[in-house]
This record gives C-alpha cells, sequence and structure tokens, in this order.
C-alpha cells in the first residue's frame, strides 16, 4: 500500500509552537541530504532549517505519528504555503533560482 500524501488540511494542526518545538529538535547540519533545502531556508529563532524538513517533524509533533517518509509526502509546495501563514521568515538561498511564487 502507497504512503499518503499530505495534504494542505492534514497540515491545518500545525501551529507556531509545533514549528519551534520541531526546530529545537533539529540540528541543521545533520538534515539528511534527501531532505537538504534546494531553493530556500526557513529562518527560526535566528537559525536556518529546510522548509519541507521542518513541517514534516512539527507535523508529527502536532499530530502525535510520523509521516510515511522524507519528503515524499511533503515538499515545498505545502511547506513553503503552511510557514508563511505562520508568519516565519523564507529566505532564498544564495546563487540559486527562486521559483516558488513570493508572497507579497
Amino acid at each position: 500500500m502507497a504512503a499518503k500524501k499530505l495534504t494542505m488540511k492534514d497540515l491545518e494542526k500545525i501551529t507556531k509552537d509545533h514549528i519551534r518545538q520541531a526546530a529545537r529538535q533539529i540540528n541543521p547540519d545533520d538534515v539528511p541530504t534527501i531532505e537538504q533545502p534546494k531553493e530556500y531556508y526557513v529562518i527560526v529563532d535566528g537559525k536556518k532549517y529546510p522548509g519541507p524538513h521542518l513541517v514534516r517533524k512539527a507535523f508529527e509533533l502536532a499530530c502525535c505519528y510520523e509521516t510515511p517518509g522524507p519528503k515524499k509526502n511533503l515538499g515545498p509546495h505545502l511547506a513553503l504555503p503552511k510557514l508563511r501563514e505562520l508568519g516565519f521568515q523564507i529566505v532564498p538561498i544564495e546563487g540559486k533560482p527562486w521559483r516558488m511564487k513570493q508572497q507579497e
């Protein structure tokens, strides 16, 4: 049976506190290669984090169960809007094309 892909509705339970809690559990230097950011970082309490990895960890905290696998079910198309909605700063990686629509 294939893993269920997450939707924006699945992310509704995530709060700013979940994101901050997830950030405290992540060492940015130990993020798996598959979850390294390609286009942007998210700034949480002055540190840079990969958006999808951060939101996936926050989802696990909010919903009390693990997601089926890294990045296969939560990409920037879901992570970026949720992080913006919660008011976190999104920073493009220097020298990388910024393909995600920036919020005005």
